[in-house]
């Protein structure tokens, strides 16, 4: 118990030390995000750590949420507000047994790997996700998402190092132990010539998280983390993201899976 109080003192300290350097700059919209429990997981995160740390990547996500504020806000990328429903194809698909989400994207669909439209669109997905599933409201845990990265289709145009870095920031930064799996599927050898220049800047409880599957073993793991129904789904958008003649005029809504559409 007493582990729990210090911890929550030091979300409290937190909070005391980090808020004041931006009193003039925060919105509604930041003042929401800045509680206690949110203060707590990156206590959590950098357990063990020198206090400047965890006081840096605070003000850090801090930082980062100000400057982002109206994309947020809206959860619309500019891409999409200009019409370009195209731009990304990472998407819900759908719920886990946990009540966590599944989010999947394939580099045979993306039209734009500009790194902030990459960054942009991924940062208006877990947004949605967080507000719109209910696990947290219902007083189940933290909502997370695994993310399934099918990597057919990628190539050199996929290789811009910034793309990764801004990848780094959303996952060890802005939406930190939001991460429950990550899923590479189908990964080609020039995958991994930008894999080992990634992997060095993941903790190391990030990297256990991620699972490379080949494409024949693809199935039988969507099912066995997913369920029938979802597992197939999934299967499904895989095989039809396979077929050239269907990715050439495949059109889809942004950030949700049919299924999902908001009604």
């Amino acid at each position: 118990m007493s582990g729990i109080a210090d911890e929550d003192d030091l979300a409290s300290a937190l909070l005391a030390t980090v808020v004041p350097q931006f009193e003039s700059e925060l919105g509604p919209e930041e003042r929401r995000w800045l509680t206690r429990e949110t203060a707590q997981v990156y206590v959590e995160r950098c357990r063990g750590k020198p206090q400047s740390k965890l006081e840096k990547m605070f003000s850090a996500a801090v930082s980062w949420r100000i400057e982002r504020r109206e994309l947020l806000s809206s959860r619309d990328s500019p891409h999409v507000l200009r019409g370009d429903l195209q731009s990304h194809d990472a998407r819900i698909f759908g719920q886990d047994g946990d009540g966590d989400c599944v989010i999947m994207n394939c580099f045979a669909l993306s039209r734009d790997y500009s790194p902030r439209g990459v960054s942009d669109h991924l940062a208006c997905l877990f947004e949605r996700a967080i507000g719109e599933f209910p696990k947290e409201a219902q007083g189940k845990g933290r909502l997370r998402w695994t993310w399934v990265i099918d990597v057919h289709g990628f190539g050199l145009q996929h290789t811009d190092p910034r793309v990764s870095l801004e990848m780094v920031t959303l996952l060890e930064c802005a939406y930190v132990d939001r991460l429950k799996r990550l899923l590479i599927v189908d990964a080609p050898s020039i995958f991994f010539s930008l894999w080992r220049v990634v992997r060095p800047l993941l903790r190391e409880e990030t990297v256990k998280k991620v699972e490379f599957v080949s494409w024949d073993a693809a199935a039988g793991r969507y099912t066995e983390l997913f369920g029938d129904e979802l597992g197939e789904r999934i299967r499904a958008e895989g095989i039809e993201n396979r077929d050239s003649a269907i990715v050439k005029d495949k059109r889809w809504e942004p950030y949700y899976a049919p299924e999902l559409l908001p009604r």
